[in-house]
């Protein structure tokens, strides 16, 4: 039987067993596991045994999955023992099988009374941490075991870091980085690291996570833009949205925008009519009313996209405006070229509008001009 430790190092840790071959992770209610966490995506990943084994897969998540403190970057195998991060909480992944055969193991070693080297390679602890049992919890430990199986402490450290800046692979211990002089975090130099040091990486890094979050959006850790990988999450921005979906955004916000409208003119025909009829109402002042609506209108998407990624339609069905490298919102500027493709589609009787429905990317005339697209949430 497998299970999942939540956060193994706080005091109100859960344990869930895995009763079933396919378990679904995310913040959504409907998920078998969730995770009330607003780091977390609605569909974040998916742990699946597939015979003797266990799989666990990313779901294109916003701010990823890491397994012992590297990323997934589509699917990976779990041992006992590995630690599963996804956004501020830690899973500690156990085989009661693999723990039992250990404990079996290591009891015919000490009833047989075989001491030495060849015994210490294959009994729990090995060449591991002294005395062959966890710093943390004393529990016993196996030589390939980078996290302990009961509580999740890290046992050994790596023997290089990756460099913030400029993403050389430094070997340990060292202060900068060899190629560009980074300072490197002074917790990842390389220093032995104290028992209360160690267990403080099972805490929630919401500094960590968000410059991965960053990075995955098309970002240096540093926050200037950088090229996304071709094919990657962050160089598509997520999952485009169809001609179908965009169009019920759209009447969305028509239908919000129609509001203030519809109330002038409420107000015009209760308090703007005599006994004999509607009285005459001047040409300037309906050409008035009518830019004042314009402008309304205009205002309201280019505010929304701009500050906000998307309209109040786009943001109930669960889409956002996106810059072709994945960023959010677009900016004013961007805002602005796409209101210019908006109208420009309008005046080719809605032809710009159709691109989206038969263009493999789903991008309107408006989209190009800009150079924005309208993607899924995850």
């Amino acid at each position: 039987m497998a299970k999942l430790v939540i956060n193994p190092t706080s005091p109100s840790k859960k344990e869930i067993p895995i009763a079933s071959r396919v378990i679904s992770i995310g913040r959504d209610p409907s998920n078998d596991l969730v995770l009330s966490d607003s780091m977390v995506s609605r569909r974040h990943a998916i742990l699946e045994q597939r015979d003797d084994i266990f799989i666990l897969r990313d779901n294109g998540s916003a701010n990823g999955t890491m397994v012992n403190g590297d990323p997934v970057e589509s699917e990976q195998t779990l041992r006992d023992g590995d630690l599963v991060a996804i956004g501020s909480s830690r899973l500690l992944f156990q085989l009661e099988e693999v723990r039992r055969r250990a404990a079996e193991s290591e009891d015919v070693e000490e009833s047989s009374g075989v001491v030495g080297d060849a015994a210490l390679a294959d009994k729990p602890g090995g060449p591991g941490p002294p005395g062959g049992k966890c710093p943390s919890c004393d529990a016993g430990t196996m030589e390939s075991d980078r996290f302990c199986r009961s509580c999740g402490f890290e046992l050994v450290k790596k023997t290089s870091l990756t460099c913030t800046a400029c993403g050389h692979d430094v070997p340990l211990p060292a202060e900068f980085c060899g190629r560009c002089g980074h300072e490197l975090p002074k917790r990842a130099r390389g220093v032995p690291a104290t028992r209360s040091h160690m267990a403080s990486e099972l805490l929630p890094r919401a500094p960590e996570l968000e410059r991965k979050a960053r990075a995955r959006a098309g970002a240096s850790p540093l926050g200037r833009p950088r090229p996304p990988v071709p094919g990657s999450t962050a160089a598509k921005g997520g999952e485009p949205a169809g001609f179908g979906i965009r169009l019920v955004a759209a009447i969305v916000d028509n239908t919000i925008l129609g509001i203030p409208l519809l109330m002038a003119t409420l107000l015009w025909v209760t308090f703007g009519t005599s006994g004999a009829g509607p009285r005459a109402v001047p040409i300037r002042s309906v050409f008035m009313i009518w830019i004042v609506f314009n402008v309304f209108c205009l205002s309201y998407y280019l505010w929304f996209w701009a500050a906000r990624g998307a309209t109040p339609g786009k943001s109930l069905l669960g889409l956002v405006v996106r810059t072709e490298t994945g960023e959010t919102p677009i900016g004013f500027k961007r805002a602005v070229l796409r209101m210019v493709g908006y109208l420009a589609s309008s005046l080719i009787l809605g032809l710009g509008f159709a691109m989206i429905a038969f263009s493999d990317d789903k991008r309107g005339l408006h989209d190009r001009i800009a150079g924005t697209r309208v993607t899924r949430n995850p």
